[in-house]
Formats: C-alpha cells, structure tokens, sequence
C-alpha cells in the first residue's frame, strides 16, 4: 500500500485491501484509492460494501506501467506548453483521469453487464 502525499489516499491492491481493518476503512481520516486493471472482479456486491465517501477506484484498462511512464513524460512535454492540462491533482493526467467513485463504477459495471447480456454467443 503506497500514500501519495499530494492526493492524502492510499493506493492499494485487491490482495491489499483484504488486509485493511474495517476501522481503517470507516475512519474518516483515511482516504483509499483501490487499483484494478479491469472491472472482472468488480461485482455490485464487492462495490456495495466499498460505497463510502473515501473510498475511489482506479481503472487501469490495458495500461501497463511501462505505457503510463510514456504518457506521463508527454504529459509534462504538453504541460510546459499547458500547465493546466496536467497534474490535475497531483499525480499525472492519466492517472488521475481514471479515478472513479464507487458510484460511477457501479454504472459502469452496470451497462457493461447489459452489453455482455446482449451478446450471442455460437
């Protein structure tokens, strides 16, 4: 589990949050940020339990550290140019654009369902 200083969170893994007391969770003073590839393991059952106030969820996708490292030495390219365009909260754009409320992710998970309803499999 990492704290970055500038967000006052901690980013933290599935296997990570298993170790992580409910008092932990529930104080106020403790904001986490759970980092996920994709959203296989994202049941509205697990999001449910984790619908709090200080609780986000980063969605990496198909972004390997190797490819946010590249984005984020453009992004500081364009942020000479743009200050405004990066470091919006304090870590890289990319990053921070992929933060999400359990919420919003509970919406996601929704429509993705209702897409893989629709498919056919043969």
């Amino acid at each position: 589990m990492k704290y970055n200083k500038l967000l006052k969170s901690y980013f933290l893994t599935l296997d990570e949050l298993r170790e992580v007391s409910e008092e932990d969770l529930n104080s106020k003073n403790n904001r986490f940020i759970l980092v996920v590839s994709n959203t296989k393991d994202l049941t509205e059952e697990f999001l449910s339990k984790y619908n709090r106030s200080n609780f986000s969820i980063q969605i990496r996708g198909g972004y390997t550290d190797s490819k946010i490292k590249y984005w984020n030495r453009i992004n500081s390219v364009v942020k000479d140019f743009n200050p405004g365009l990066s470091n919006i909260r304090g870590i890289s754009y990319y990053e921070d654009s992929i933060i999400y409320s359990v919420p919003t992710v509970m919406r996601i998970v929704h429509e993705l369902e209702l897409i893989e309803e629709g498919i056919e499999s043969y």
